[in-house]
């Protein structure tokens, strides 16, 4: 049965939502007996009405194994953003089901127009939403698809632990009292699970603070089972992984402190950063198993972000304020005329060294690798002898043709002698076909021999652990890069995306020559933004020339771009700018 479609001409009822009606409206959602694609269907309705998005879509798997749109809402404005939308839906589909987590990438060069898609499950589907930014960041709407992809999974599966977590969730969604949200957590988490204690830590920066628990009323911080819980907390925000075994030592301490029996310590994550952990313990019971409290995670996670997240206010930070006065007037005066001097700006990224072509050199039929003489790092000239095969089963073939040709020599002879011209003919056709079969095994004789094609190193290719191993015809045996240029490639933050462009001069400091520079420009700009060790990405490339060798494929550095003449306080003060419109915007 093909996936219902809503046509950019079709009129749809998108309820206007906010947080604190949401979870109402999906509990009446999940009460609704109405079949699946209804539900979905009504899904993305209420993820438009909360997001005020330009569309919305499901990816599925068909039976054959393939991405294919399901349900789907897009607005004639959406098509209009990217001419292959409904293409890049399914590729962005793909890569978040591989990465397994949210991918979000611009789908114009004005970077307004965005696609944001969240894994559904481990092979399933994905959950899409295209829309242009306005006044909230994209983490808001980040935050809001997660949410709703928890929810995807309970559509279908009326059970008991289902509906608590929409009850729940539309509780939680409603209250307006940091403090009392947190507390109301920890004590219907503890009924409902079970436990004696449960206990809620906000991670920021390298630490993590506790922020409620179950019949805590004020937390003291110099307390010694608060220390051990909030380091089993930065332990399992460091692990990034739920912790339910008592061999960890972090986990072990808290054990003794408290007389618990189990723990479970769960990183509640978002964009691969853990932004609250959650601890559960039990006296008496034993800890459920991990697939019961998986539910849970996702739905927690995102309703702590919409509630708790923000930051604090500029004015807050402020502890002192300047009194006026003559000497004031004038300090400020000179500090203003000092913020207005003209200085170079520069953006600062991690740099990495790629070969700037690639070549890989295969075995040319089957054969045996009888010997390696080569391997990765190796600097080698066109031309240079890399491995050797082994040549005697084509020698053994080649007696066996040439035997078998000299049999037909004579067969021809004796053929020709009786007058049997039928069988001179087909004789000459017999040693034409074995002399192409000569040919082709002195063409193999000739080519024992692997040599490189290019001058560079070898980048991969380590087979001295696989001679006398059979090879098939066009195996990889190694990979090869010149040395004479090479690509470097600089990751530089997301936020700084706006102030790069092509042609901008750069320098390069590698880990390996820190008393060396390398002047470059920029040549090309990705037009898809990756995350890097955690952090949000844009690649910046430029080419290096290599003349005495001295630099290798894969060396790291810092990167700085040249974007030009800005005031002092500007190069100050952009960066703490561009934050505080950012936190105008929640």
């Amino acid at each position: 049965m093909p996936s219902p479609e809503l046509t950019p001409s079709a009129v749809v009822d998108i309820p206007t939502l906010s947080l604190t009606t949401l979870g109402e409206e999906l509990r009446v959602l999940s009460e609704n007996r109405a079949s699946s694609q209804e539900k979905q269907l009504h899904l993305l309705r209420i993820l438009l009405g909360l997001s005020h998005a330009a569309g919305a879509a499901f990816v599925e798997k068909n039976t054959v194994g393939q991405f294919a749109l399901g349900l789907r809402i897009l607005s004639a404005q959406a098509l209009t953003w990217h001419p292959e939308l409904e293409n890049v839906l399914l590729q962005h589909a793909q890569h978040a089901q591989q990465q397994q987590q949210l991918v979000y990438t611009p789908l114009d060069d004005t970077r307004q127009h965005w696609l944001l898609t969240v894994p559904l499950s481990s092979t399933a589907a994905a959950l899409c939403l295209v829309l242009r930014t306005g006044k909230q960041p994209l983490e808001f709407f980040a935050t809001v698809l997660q949410l709703l992809a928890g929810y995807v999974p309970l559509l279908g599966h009326e059970t008991a632990q289902s509906d608590w977590l929409l009850n729940a969730q539309a509780r939680w969604l409603q209250m307006t009292s940091a403090p009392d949200l947190l507390q109301r957590i920890c004590d219907e988490l503890a009924d409902y699970y079970g436990g004696e204690r449960v206990w809620l830590g906000r991670c920021r920066g390298f630490h993590c603070r506790l922020q409620a628990g179950v019949d805590l009323k004020t937390i003291q911080r110099q307390a010694d089972w608060v220390h051990a819980l909030e380091q089993l907390m930065d332990f399992t925000r460091t692990q990034a992984t739920p912790l339910y075994s008592s061999e960890h030592a972090a986990l072990k301490k808290v054990l003794i402190i408290s007389g618990l029996k189990h723990i479970i310590s769960i990183p509640l994550q978002f964009s691969g950063h853990t932004h609250w952990v959650l601890v559960i313990g039990w006296q008496e019971k034993t800890a459920p198993p991990p697939e019961l409290l998986q539910p849970l995670i996702p739905i927690l996670t995102s309703v702590l972000l919409l509630t708790q997240g923000g930051h604090l206010s500029l004015w807050q930070k402020i502890r002192k304020r300047w009194r006026g006065g003559v000497l004031f007037g004038v300090l400020l005066f000179i500090l203003s005329l000092i913020l207005t001097i003209p200085v170079t700006h520069y953006i600062e990224g991690q740099a990495t060294l790629q070969s700037s072509v690639r070549r890989f050199v295969t075995a040319p039929f089957p054969s045996v690798l009888k010997t390696s003489l080569r391997e990765p790092g190796d600097v080698v000239a066109a031309g240079d002898i890399l491995a050797v095969l082994d040549g005697q089963e084509v020698a053994w073939t080649v007696a066996g043709l040439t035997a078998e040709k000299n049999r037909l020599l004579k067969q021809k002879d004796i053929s020709a002698a009786s007058r049997d011209t039928a069988a001179v003919q087909v004789a000459e056709l017999e040693i034409e076909r074995v002399e192409a079969q000569l040919a082709l095994q002195d063409y193999r004789m000739e080519h024992l021999d692997i040599r490189s094609p290019i001058s560079g190193v070898i980048l991969s290719g380590d087979l001295k652990r696989v001679q006398g191993s059979p090879l098939d015809a066009g195996q990889s045996l190694f990979e090869i890069a010149p040395l004479a240029e090479m690509v470097v490639e600089v990751a530089v933050p997301v936020t700084e995306w706006a102030y790069i462009a092509l042609n901008l001069p750069m320098t390069v400091k590698l880990t390996a020559y820190p008393n060396e520079t390398w002047s470059l420009h920029v040549q090309r700009i990705h037009p898809k933004i990756t995350v890097q060790d955690g952090a949000t990405v844009v690649i910046v490339e430029g080419k290096l020339s290599n003349q005495n060798n001295q630099l290798r494929p894969g060396m790291r550095g810092k990167a700085q771009i040249e974007i030009g003449q800005r005031a002092l306080a500007w190069v100050l003060f952009y960066r703490a700018w561009a934050d505080v419109r950012r936190w105008l915007m929640f």
